[in-house]
């Protein structure tokens, strides 16, 4: 994703403005876009609608989704919304290129801080990202650590 945006951001910059779908620019700038709709379909999209469950703690998960989801459609507002703001201002070259710098935030920020949920069982995951631990009524554990139809005997 970030390098399709890398080189789209470049085209736009160094490219004179398509007037004619052959035009150089107007091919790479096809090319770039569905190539990042593609690659964010196969990663980051249907990842935040999986990761957000995974890292709330089962006390919590309904109401806390509801807040994860609200923000994820308020930032998806505002990034649209600002836009076109921003190609208007800055134009195209830059704003990608911005968008580039974004994902590599994104990436870092995902790579030093989302921790993976993996090695826990399904039901155990009831630690938060801040590490106390969540407790199921009577004062017990969430989960002694195996899947949670283990324990359904």
């Amino acid at each position: 994703m970030v390098t399709s945006l890398l080189v789209l951001g470049i085209s736009l910059s160094v490219l004179a403005t398509p007037h004619h779908p052959s035009d150089p620019a107007a091919i790479i700038t096809l090319v770039c876009l569905g190539t990042f709709i593609a690659s964010f379909a196969a990663t980051w999209g249907p990842v935040v609608w999986v990761m957000i469950p995974e890292v709330l703690p089962l006390s919590v998960r309904g109401t806390a989704m509801g807040v994860a989801v609200l923000a994820n459609w308020a930032a998806n507002f505002l990034a649209s919304q600002t836009f076109p703001i921003m190609l208007n201002k800055f134009g195209p070259g830059p704003v990608f290129l911005g968008c580039a710098g974004m994902g590599v935030l994104a990436f870092v920020f995902v790579a030093k801080v989302v921790k993976e949920t993996k090695p826990q069982p399904r039901g155990d995951r009831s630690r938060s990202p801040a590490g106390d631990r969540h407790q199921a009524a009577g004062g017990r554990p969430a989960g002694d650590g195996r899947h949670p139809l283990a324990n359904a005997s």
